[in-house]
């Protein structure tokens, strides 16, 4: 069932039967034109599909049953200028949709290579026809930008598991808004949503595995929103947006280093956290090992492909078995 509560006091205003293992609900503009905002519910087993509910009384407008058979689970509302939304849908194990907001009619299909949709964003128009763009996190296949107008792949990245993305105001003074990806075993990338290309990244080890990224208002007066990024183990991390680059390698305008290099701690003494600064001349695999006064090694944290630049690698002061490291390492 989805159910609509008052939100001064709880009390249930409407219930919509919805036939099986219910996936997302969110609240859409108004689609049938009665002046209230309506609702889109996805369902998995053993109905498949998605439905449009009146708002005001929660009777049925439309249903979409899912082609594929796949469970159908993320949606979005797509504005579309002077017309009533359409709806973006992501089946898990199956393609993305965009949805006629009015009719549940089918526009376009976009297949996922059998992913599991993780999360769906809308990105400010890069292709130039007036029309934004769907962003895709693909639980092992990576990470797409789709052309909202029909459906085709503007950019895709090979990020494995990537569990969310959205996009970004203009970071870098390009006109072009950026989009923020966090990808399980590498932490959050921020990449050029024009082409895909990588302008930063905030590297995690493979145990603090990346979950969720959003973006929040300006916190440090510099005229940017900031990304916040979670993990599976509890890390969470404000990075700042701009002027600059955000946390991790520079902006394409600024040089590489030309060596190796890894940077003493900081803060040191230090309480639960610290951060190393670690620069890579190119691409690479590294390990950080950590070790405790009697030269036994405690923790590893490994990273694969690596962007080059300069990466901030923060360690949480606890041990290969999760135990808090004891003073003096």
């Amino acid at each position: 069932m989805a159910y609509l509560f008052n939100g001064t006091n709880g009390e249930i205003l409407l219930t919509a039967p919805m036939e099986g293992f219910t996936h997302g609900i969110i609240s859409v503009s108004d689609l049938n034109n009665d002046g209230t905002p309506d609702v889109i519910a996805t369902v998995g087993e053993p109905s498949y599909k998605a439905t449009a509910f009146n708002g005001t009384n929660g009777v049925q407008l439309w249903n979409y049953p899912v082609p594929s058979g796949g469970s159908a689970k993320e949606v979005m509302e797509f504005p579309v200028a002077g017309s009533t939304p359409d709806i973006i849908l992501g089946a898990f194990w199956g393609p993305i949709y965009r949805l006629d907001g009015t009719t549940g009619t089918q526009m376009w299909s976009r297949p996922t290579g059998n992913s599991g949709v993780m999360q769906l964003g809308r990105l400010k128009d890069v292709t130039g026809d007036s029309v934004d763009e769907v962003l895709a996190a693909l639980l092992g296949n990576g990470t797409y930008c789709i052309n909202g107008a029909n459906g085709n792949i503007v950019w895709s990245l090979a990020t494995a598991n990537t569990m969310g993305v959205t996009a970004v105001s203009d970071l870098n003074g390009d006109g072009i808004d950026e989009v923020a990806i966090a990808v399980q075993n590498t932490g959050a990338k921020i990449v050029h949503g024009n082409n895909g290309e990588q302008l930063a990244l905030y590297a995690t080890s493979n145990s603090e595995q990346a979950r969720e990224i959003a973006i929040v208002p300006d916190m440090d007066a510099n005229n940017s929103f900031e990304i916040i990024f979670g993990g599976k183990i509890g890390n969470v991390a404000l990075l700042s947006g701009g002027p600059d680059a955000p946390v991790g390698i520079p902006s394409s305008a600024q040089s590489l280093p030309k060596e190796f290099s890894l940077s003493n701690n900081y803060p040191n003494p230090f309480n639960p956290s610290t951060t190393f600064r670690l620069n890579l001349p190119q691409m690479a695999n590294v390990e950080i090992s950590i070790y405790n006064i009697l030269g036994q090694k405690i923790r590893g944290i490994s990273y694969d492909n690596l962007a080059a630049g300069t990466n901030e690698i923060q360690w949480n002061g606890k041990n290969d078995n999760g135990e808090t490291a004891t003073s003096g390492v």
